[in-house]
């Protein structure tokens, strides 16, 4: 989004606009993510590191078949999608053009998705950060050369955007392929004849289905938000993505901490250590609390310069109102990380329909 950004508040809005529907469509794979996390912790907990294997496969299969149906979806609905939303018109032509591309890269996107879960899911968090990280710096170079038509690529705007994080899918997805395939992973992964086992797969859906529904409800309403926003013109619309975009880096501590405990409560829980698990949830409140305290004073001091230096192009006005939303995004940082870490915590525990209605009621209610 901030290099798109310098295309114009119309291309910002677009990839703005077309990420969020891209998320409220293949939000519901999370349901596999988590219900794998939590099933490969326990078995990895309990020593059984075959059945993990087999409880992995079946997710990644069955992840594979929503997947497909997923992708076939978003191409045909994306103007649809984006004309529900009110969205102007120079909106709606770039984010169709960014969406419909992104849509081809799901497959290779979500497998990767599921194989990084069951690793966490067995502990090992270094391997996916590290692909993860590296197929990342690859998609930001190839965005800037696709985009500004760079070292001799040919200038694509919008459309390179949706290019190169297609690319940097398929090397994830490669590189993942290769670790299993070298049986150099914490566990393996077994596909059982590319038969699905139906009594897993309820088992991985039980678990992660409350999980989809919870992050679902979260799409939905930040669309909502953008769907009235729109009607305030391109300037309020790029403002909300501006915000949008800054606010998920002011959240990778939760996140991290989050899958930290996720995974330690179900191992723990795995290996009937419920004791520990109380410990580990408390650990993470405590360091994940002193990170977002700190992450919330340098935002809120420095939240215009953030703004101005990553979205140069975007109007005096818009710089304003995305100010102001993050501003109060960094008031509420500490209450984001005892949300994040007590989901988490409930999550590894197979809990999760507690944080699906916590987070229903204060999305919809308050």
């Amino acid at each position: 989004r901030i290099m798109v950004g310098h295309l114009g508040e119309g291309s910002l809005a677009g990839v703005g606009i077309g990420q969020m529907i891209f998320f409220a469509l293949v939000v519901g794979l999370s349901a596999v993510g988590i219900g794998v996390v939590a099933l490969v912790a326990r078995q990895v907990g309990a020593g059984d590191r075959e059945e993990a294997g087999r409880i992995l496969g079946q997710g990644v299969m069955f992840g594979t078949l929503i997947t497909i149906f997923l992708s076939l979806l978003g191409i045909f609905l994306a103007r649809p999608l984006f004309q529900l939303l009110q969205s102007p018109p120079e909106v709606i032509n770039e984010g169709v053009k960014f969406i419909r591309i992104v849509f081809l890269g799901l497959a290779p996107a979500s497998i990767a998705f599921f194989l990084s879960a069951g690793l966490r899911g067995a502990g090992d968090t270094r391997t996916p950060m590290i692909i993860v990280t590296v197929c990342n710096m690859i998609n930001l170079i190839l965005q800037y050369l696709l985009i500004f038509g760079k070292a001799g690529f040919p200038r694509f705007g919008i459309v390179g955007a949706g290019v190169a994080m297609v690319v940097g899918f398929c090397l994830a997805i490669l590189a993942f392929f290769v670790l299993f395939a070298s049986r150099r992973s914490i566990i393996p992964i077994y596909f059982s004849g590319f038969k699905l086992n139906w009594q897993i797969v309820w088992r991985i859906v039980r678990i992660g289905g409350p999980t989809a529904i919870e992050w679902e409800l979260i799409q939905i309403g930040l669309i909502s938000f953008i769907s009235i926003i729109n009607h305030f013109g391109t300037e309020p619309s790029a403002s909300y993505v501006i915000g949008i975009t800054i606010l998920p880096f002011a959240q990778i501590p939760a996140m991290a901490y989050r899958a930290s405990v996720t995974t330690m409560v179900g191992i723990f829980l795995g290996a009937k250590r419920p004791d520990l698990a109380e410990k580990s949830i408390k650990a993470n409140v405590r360091y994940c609390l002193i990170w977002m305290g700190i992450l919330a004073v340098v935002l809120f001091s420095s939240a215009r310069f953030i703004i101005s230096y990553l979205f140069p192009a975007s109007s005096f006005y818009t710089k304003g109102l995305a100010e102001l939303y993050i501003k109060v995004i960094a008031i509420c940082l500490p209450l984001v990380a005892v949300s994040f870490i007590n989901a988490g915590g409930l999550r590894g525990a197979g809990a999760t329909k507690i944080p699906m209605v916590i987070q229903g009621v204060g999305m919809y209610v308050f």
